[in-house]
């Protein structure tokens, strides 16, 4: 099949997670040249929950996924990545289309090991999504000194999108592995050895990402989760119940995670307080910080504040865009949308930002954050300065005028949060909004013909 080449939407050479102009200081691209690799995980004799589904009970396989992996390299390069279009409710009966897009990473290239094993970030993306949605990220911090693993989560991207319940089991379940291959991986893989530090680790979630961090980080479902009729099948409950606050083998993934990831990065979270009970919040204590559009109506904004407020033993950032929707966190629309219609494009875009901006003011806020929590860096002022500005100042790093529309809020451990700002922001249905959805969207995909 031929595939889309790029197109020139964003300008001439525009590629995702460049520094328009104007963005704060912290946004461009580190000094070093960016490599790229494809790794192919494995995970035997796990539950296969859409087996499971098929057969009416608990069924075992191997699970399979694939990552990409950015890096500090010796050469630097250009590549195209693959990612795929998914249906929308007006074309529900095609298969998802493949595009390409550009990147600038040499793909397979030599690490540059003369900086030492690098901070490792592991990225999880959205319900559906890809391992190339944020490739903004791992390309910018790979520039910066680390090495950047993006899972693909298999049934949750845009190319195999299969019942959410695959999605709710495995994402806690995914970034514990990557947790684990990648310190096996540091120690004998051929090209990657010595690339990265598992001893310094962060997470990154987007959407659906954001939940898998949280219960891979402590987080875990109680049993009221089990009163919604998405679980009214006996063999869903079941096939949930070993992510449980107090389960035994819940209670081992986490410390498998926690042992070595210092710090996390919730792109638009979802799952809220249908999912989590303030003392499961409450178990998490690894620094976060939180990124979210205060009109977000998939993730919900009062929800998300509700993660905030909540995760009172941890030291927690919440970064707010004024107005933006869910999409704080992917690339921006790529040029395949646009011969795609309004359904598509809103995957992607943001009906009042920019969502390069959106990119660049993460990009400059993450490199902060990070920076501090992997690497010890004096990069602090970036973050405290800007959660102490007043309305209408500036903030470190930032052009003059530029920081209209955000706003960050910072709370120590232990530190309540503060009250709901006076926008409406409070809670419509959040179970109808999010579980109901999502169940729509399964029920739509079901009735979609598959070869």
């Amino acid at each position: 099949m031929d595939l889309p080449g790029p197109l020139p939407s964003h300008g001439p050479g525009y590629v995702p997670g460049d520094a328009l102009p104007g963005s704060p200081a912290l946004a461009g691209r580190g000094p070093h040249a960016v490599g790229v690799t494809t790794l192919h995980l494995t995970n035997p004799y796990q539950i296969d929950v859409l087996g499971s589904l098929a057969a009416g009970e608990p069924t075992r396989a191997t699970r399979a996924l694939d990552a990409e992996v950015w890096y500090p390299a010796r050469v630097a390069g250009t590549t195209t990545y693959l990612d795929h279009l998914v249906p929308t409710e007006h074309d529900a009966d095609q298969e998802p289309r493949p595009f390409r897009f550009a990147g600038r990473a040499a793909r397979d290239a030599e690490p540059d090991r003369t900086l030492g094993p690098c901070p490792l970030v592991i990225v999880s993306h959205g319900y559906p999504g890809s391992r190339m949605l944020l490739s903004w990220l791992g390309e910018n911090l790979a520039s910066k000194g680390y090495a950047v693993l993006a899972l693909g989560h298999t049934d949750s991207t845009f190319a195999d999108q299969g019942d959410v319940l695959s999605t709710l089991r495995n994402r806690p379940l995914d970034v514990a592995l990557a947790v684990k291959v990648a310190a096996d991986l540091e120690r004998r893989h051929p090209t990657l050895a010595h690339v990265w530090d598992t001893a310094r680790t962060a997470l990154v979630g987007f959407s659906m990402g954001g939940y898998g961090a949280l219960l891979a980080l402590g987080a875990g479902l109680g049993t009221h989760v089990f009163d919604d009729a998405f679980f009214g099948d006996a063999v869903r409950r079941e096939l949930l119940d070993d992510l449980l606050v107090g389960d035994p083998f819940y209670e081992d993934l986490v410390d498998g995670v926690t042992s070595r990831v210092k710090a996390a990065v919730l792109l638009a979270p979802w799952g809220g307080d249908r999912i989590w009970t303030d003392a499961a919040l409450a178990r998490v204590s690894t620094p976060l910080f939180i990124a979210a559009g205060s009109r977000d109506d998939v993730a919900q904004y009062a929800a998300i504040r509700h993660l905030f407020d909540a995760t009172v033993a941890a030291d927690r950032w919440l970064l707010t865009f004024e107005h933006a929707r869910h999409n704080v966190g992917n690339n921006p629309p790529p040029d395949a949308l646009a011969t795609a219609g309004h359904e598509a494009w809103w995957r992607y875009a943001d009906p009042v930002w920019d969502v390069r901006r959106i990119v660049n003011v993460l990009q400059h806020q993450l490199t902060a954050f990070l920076g501090v929590q992997l690497r010890g860096l004096p990069l602090a002022s970036y973050l405290d300065g800007a959660a102490a500005a007043q309305p209408g100042e500036g903030w470190p790093g930032y052009p003059p005028r530029t920081t209209v529309g955000l706003r960050l809020e910072h709370h120590t451990g232990e530190q309540p949060a503060d009250p709901i700002p006076s926008e409406d922001y409070q809670n419509r249905d959040l179970t109808a909004a999010t579980l109901g959805a999502l169940r729509g969207l399964g029920r739509a995909l079901r009735a979609t013909p598959r070869v």
